[in-house]
């Protein structure tokens, strides 16, 4: 009996240590998600660029729709598995795309916010607005 509460004991105390280091791994994972569609949405953004000679501040739009109002044409305004919320700020010469935590990726307070320009410069945000660039891309 004694052996048993031991390898408990032992189990509990190597979970302990182990599952905070998981729980920051997967939210470093979750940040991929929001650069590769960060990414994806500035091709967006170009081919959009040379076909009206302006950019779209719409990230979806219906399915079908040919016009600028229709914008980017993303399937929703998250990124594939809902830990960001994606967003556009543009006009005919610029654009910003922004994904912001959302959902269980909140808890990420390292990296909020990522971002991507028309020039392509890449910068991204804590939860208490620091600079954090470096650390998330």
């Amino acid at each position: 009996m004694i052996d048993v509460v031991v390898t408990m004991v032992i189990v509990v105390i190597l979970a302990s240590i182990a599952y905070p280091s998981y729980v920051s791994q997967m939210r470093r994972a979750h940040r991929s998600e929001a650069a590769s569609e960060l990414a994806s949405l500035a091709q967006a953004q170009e081919r959009f660029y040379a076909r009206f000679r302006t950019y779209s501040s719409v990230i979806a739009g219906p399915d079908g729709c040919e016009d600028m109002a229709c914008g980017l044409q993303h399937t929703s305004g998250l990124t594939e598995n809902e830990f960001y919320v994606l967003s556009a700020d543009a006009d005919a010469r610029s654009y910003t795309l922004k994904a912001t935590a959302h959902g269980v990726q909140l808890k990420d307070a390292e990296c909020r916010v990522m971002t991507v320009d028309n020039v392509g410069i890449k910068s991204a945000f804590s939860a208490e607005g620091q600079d954090v660039t470096d650390t998330c891309w």
